[in-house]
């Protein structure tokens, strides 16, 4: 059990309603992290939980920033900037306003999308505790003479914080509260949603104690029109109720029979059913629904069998190819849909630069380059393409990665990386 007196962080910034477009619920939100130490924001997907923190955040970041006398900025901040940066985006790593922000989430893919929507640098809850650990032994060993990294934390916000267990929330707060400034706490997430594998329902259990003193708020308004239905449905299965389907295909939401046929044996195979189904979809046939190109879709399956039965189907189709060589190992080839599953930082041969791969990210293979350098050593490329940026990384560096074919995924894994 941890005990926590806090301050507030978030206490300068005057809020303009009119940026939250009349929703109450974000408006209410905004102006509990202006009061209270711990705050709880919970809602499905899109109802704007980031939307909000990264508002109030930009505001809070700039009144401060501005406050800086100027002759105590850092040499990179004077000289990338030629005035004060006015938002969160602008805030360098050096900046000792947004050092004093810290965005943490259970995985490497849910962090790295807070971080871009936030415009600040977002880390997982294991590395931050794992970097204080391996300071507190460097110092020990007299390696290290310098505060830790995150010592002038102020403020924590935790995304996803359904996944989040019990015990790496302790040993991360009573790290922040011995090492840090820590004054304020901010929790995102859907309560709803299941908890962790671990013991515990760190979420709800956090959310139904603060709802007592005003401190938990539930984000009410999907701002994703599209996905309506879907957040609807969603919201009935879990209260073990059928979804809906409605009769226009538009909508997003279709039922398709697959009905288990009988193999050799006489036995029923529903690995043939849902090979047939996928089948039909790949070639177009089912009349009610047109599969998009892979950028735009994704199979969700339970098992992985399944999983493994989708992406040779996928492969086949589009690039003419098996998922495995004759050696019985994973054949990726150009114009494959391919996912990391180990966050991993590599070298990226276009920019120069390091880039880091976060676990469940989905890339589509651009080209493989085979080079050679002087000595006659060969190094296979892929160019990898995210959507946003194409990065060319040694294939021996992916490999560790874990490299597998994405046309399908498990619903376990896809849940957390995607959806968050």
């Amino acid at each position: 059990m941890v005990c926590i007196k806090l301050n507030t962080f978030c206490y300068f910034i005057c809020l303009h309603v009119q940026v939250f477009g009349g929703d109450e619920d974000q408006i209410k939100a905004a102006r509990l992290m202006k009061r209270s130490p711990v705050v709880v924001l919970s809602g499905r997907g899109g109802c704007g939980k980031t939307h909000v923190v990264s508002t109030v955040l930009s505001g809070e970041l700039k009144v401060k920033r501005s406050q800086i006398p100027v002759d105590e900025l850092t040499l990179q901040d004077v000289s990338q900037n030629s005035e004060i940066p006015q938002s969160s985006s602008q805030i360098t790593s050096k900046d000792p306003c947004g050092d004093a922000v810290l965005l943490t989430a259970p995985t490497g893919r849910a962090s790295s999308i807070l971080g871009k929507r936030t415009g600040l640098p977002a880390y997982t809850l294991h590395s931050v505790i794992f970097s204080y650990f391996r300071w507190l032994k460097e110092v020990k060993n007299g390696e290290n003479h310098s505060a830790w990294k995150f010592s002038g934390v102020e403020l924590l916000v935790c995304d996803e914080s359904s996944l989040i267990s019990l015990k790496a929330f302790s040993t991360l707060i009573n790290i922040l509260m011995k090492k840090a400034a820590l004054q304020q706490i901010i929790l995102l997430g859907d309560k709803n949603q299941l908890p962790s594998i671990e013991p515990g329902n760190f979420l709800k259990d956090i959310y139904c104690a603060l709802e007592r003193y005003g401190s938990s708020v539930t984000l009410r308004t999907n701002h994703r029109a599209e996905s309506q239905l879907i957040v609807d449905n969603a919201n009935r299965i879990s209260h073990q109720e059928m979804p809906f389907f409605p009769d226009d295909a538009k909508r997003g939401f279709i039922s398709l029979c697959c009905q288990s046929k009988e193999d050799g044996n006489g036995d029923n195979s529903d690995d043939m059913a849902i090979t047939q189904v996928v089948r039909d979809l790949l070639d177009n046939k089912i009349s009610t629904v047109t599969l998009p190109e892979p950028q735009r879709s994704q199979f969700i399956a339970f098992r992985r069998r399944d999983c493994l039965n989708i992406n040779e189907l996928c492969a086949q189709h589009y690039n003419k190819h098996s998922i495995k060589n004759i050696k019985g190992k994973l054949d990726f080839q150009t114009g494959d849909k391919v996912c990391v599953r180990k966050n991993i930082v590599c070298f990226d041969a276009y920019s120069k630069e390091e880039v880091k791969f976060c676990n469940g990210e989905i890339f589509f293979i651009k080209e493989v380059i085979e080079e050679e350098d002087n000595h006659n050593k060969k190094t296979t490329y892929f160019a990898l393409d995210n959507g946003e940026k194409i990065v060319k990384v040694d294939l021996k560096m992916l490999k560790r990665t874990k490299l597998c074919h994405a046309w399908a995924r498990t619903i376990h894994t896809y849940q957390v990386n995607i959806f968050a």
